[in-house]
């Protein structure tokens, strides 16, 4: 259980360095998922964080994008919407290649390793469109 911990927090780690020079600070979010994995590492434990933690996103995401729509001119909003549903083709179709590469190892640990990967897909396009509103935001 401990490797699969310890596998979880390098694949949250990972992402968190390769995005920046300077750690940004940890979203709440990560933060709340931290704690879950501090508390209950088991594979159980693992997969309720994770899947608290994706579920977060999801509903950051749909908030980030809600926000910037209204901030946009029509052309702008058209632009953002057929943005979103390419990426949510993508998002199916990277979901579906996950799936497949994870189906073929064996183990518990990555069962909650799917989730996080799955999760770190859409904190990535939550983080964008959540820039994206700051730059709206400054235009103004």
């Amino acid at each position: 259980m401990r490797a699969g911990r310890m596998l979880l927090r390098l694949v949250v780690g990972w992402y968190s360095t390769a995005q920046a020079q300077e750690a940004p600070p940890e979203h709440p979010i990560n933060r709340a998922l931290s704690a879950c994995l501090d508390k209950d590492y088991t594979t159980v434990g693992m997969i309720d964080g994770a899947n608290t933690a994706y579920d977060n996103w999801d509903g950051e995401l749909s908030k980030q994008y809600r926000a910037l729509l209204v901030k946009l001119s029509p052309a702008g909003a058209a632009k953002l919407k057929d943005s979103q549903r390419k990426w949510l083709a993508f998002r199916v179709t990277e979901f579906a290649l996950i799936d497949s590469i994870y189906a073929k190892l064996e183990g518990s640990v990555w069962l909650p390793t799917i989730v996080m990967d799955k999760s770190i897909i859409t904190e990535e396009r939550t983080l964008r469109l959540q820039f994206r509103n700051a730059m709206a935001d400054e235009r103004s």
